[in-house]
């Protein structure tokens, strides 16, 4: 502007030697400034790593069932005893389901880093963890359901002592952990699928980098 109020004409060539040239400003791309992407990332991030180390563990243990079974499986209670040569029977299967556990906890872990740093991925990573969460948490739980009965049915072999339990109280135990581990299960990738449907969060969501 000039003193007159009119603008300058004075070309680009005619500037002072040494100013910068004028450039339009990019506009940034805003930041959330809700709390709930950093809370479900934590979250997301803690029992992922939880399921990391819970799967490695749960491989770990497959290997030593047969020795503590041979070692001290004398000096056992008929439950412990019944329960240890279930899992050593089932140590094929056990060993498979875990190491799908291993193999998309990190998914989780992932999704939830995504989320802290608002990365517009994320929530197609945690959409899909939850799927295959859910998947694996039915077979899991039939799985469950017919090691109970198993189990069960070790015990009285092992100890002719105890009363005999009718079939339907048998099935019932059955029943009632296949709810628990279904309820318990399915808790976190059903919340997953539910929030980010919502209109309003993938809208937001969006708008990341």
């Amino acid at each position: 502007m000039t003193s007159s109020g009119l603008p300058s004409t004075t070309p680009p060539s005619a500037r002072p030697p040494g100013t910068p040239p004028m450039r339009p400003a990019v506009a940034a791309v805003p930041q959330s400034q809700e709390s709930w992407p950093s809370v479900i990332g934590i979250i997301a991030i803690i029992f992922g790593v939880g399921g990391i180390l819970s799967s490695v563990m749960g491989l770990a243990s497959t290997f030593t069932t047969d020795w503590m079974l041979t070692s001290f499986g004398a000096t056992m209670p008929a439950e412990a005893r019944a329960q240890m040569q279930v899992a050593k029977d089932s140590a094929v299967y056990i060993a498979v389901g875990l190491a799908v556990a291993l193999a998309i906890a990190p998914v989780l872990l992932a999704g939830g880093i995504g989320l802290l740093k608002q990365r517009r991925w994320s929530p197609k990573v945690l959409v899909s963890w939850a799927g295959a969460r859910m998947l694996l948490v039915l077979v899991n739980t039939i799985f469950a359901y017919t090691m109970v009965e198993s189990q069960l049915q070790q015990t009285m072999q092992q100890d002719p002592n105890l009363p005999q339990m009718p079939a339907a109280f048998v099935q019932g135990i059955g029943t009632f952990s296949v709810c628990g581990g279904l309820v318990w299960g399915w808790a976190l990738p059903v919340f997953m699928l539910i929030w980010f449907s919502r209109g309003k969060i993938r809208a937001q969501t969006a708008q990341w980098v």
